[in-house]
């Protein structure tokens, strides 16, 4: 079973491109904003 929480409130603050955290078993996924992602210059 996986579950989804906010981002950290120390990386809400400003402008960011997380948008939160997710967990499933042993393993930790960051999901990202894609138009935060859109406007980032690689």
């Amino acid at each position: 079973e996986s579950s989804i929480d906010a981002a950290p409130e120390t990386i809400q603050e400003g402008e960011n491109i997380i948008y939160g955290v997710g967990k499933k078993d042993d393993r930790i996924i960051t999901i990202l904003k894609t138009e935060g992602l859109l406007k980032r210059t690689f």
